[in-house]
Formats: structure tokens, C-alpha cells, sequence
């Protein structure tokens, strides 16, 4: 589960629309499916006062920044774009402090 104030700009994206949100995992397992991700590229966010769903892939090594270790998600826009002749989708990455 992730909680969306430890991931500052998560909160922003949900409420500017940016990131869709579903209201039942099985919502959001279908839109998971509809852009060829897998059904396990499900997480739960907990915001303040709701529980909802979200397609994200969490990576499973944390990345490096100049010495500092963050946790990292990948959150698909539902947005394709052109990009030399084939079609992409446009992904976000949200990262927070690794607590060792």
C-alpha cells in the first residue's frame, strides 16, 4: 500500500487528474489489461480520507542518486503519444527516500 503523502507529487497528480484512479482493484486490473500491463501492476493508495487504485509498477531494486537510495514507482498517464513512427505511452516516476 502506498501512502500518497510520503510521495509528494503522487498527491498532486491524483488531484490534478494527471493519474486516474479506480475505485475497485478489478477497475483497475482492467485498465492494467487494456494497456498491456500485467494485473499485478496494481497498488493501493491511502489518501486522507478514501482508499482508491491505481496502475503503478514498483521497482524492485531502489535507484540511485548521488549516494541517496530511493524507492521507486513507474504510473502510466493513459496518454499516448507519437514518437518516431510508433505509439508510446507517457509514464511518471514517483521516488521516496529509502529508509534503510
Amino acid at each position: 500500500m502506498i501512502i500518497s503523502k510520503e510521495y509528494e507529487p503522487l498527491e498532486q497528480y491524483i488531484t490534478h487528474k494527471i493519474i486516474p484512479t479506480f475505485r475497485t482493484k478489478k477497475d483497475a486490473q482492467k485498465a492494467a489489461a487494456l494497456i498491456g500491463w500485467q494485473q499485478y501492476h496494481i497498488e493501493q493508495i491511502e489518501r486522507k480520507f478514501e482508499k482508491v487504485w491505481i496502475v503503478a509498477q514498483h521497482f524492485m531494486y531502489p535507484e540511485e542518486v548521488c549516494g541517496i537510495m530511493f524507492d521507486v514507482y513507474s504510473l502510466p498517464i493513459f496518454i499516448w503519444e507519437n514518437k518516431n513512427g510508433t505509439q508510446q505511452m507517457k509514464i511518471v516516476k514517483i521516488k521516496k527516500l529509502k529508509r534503510s
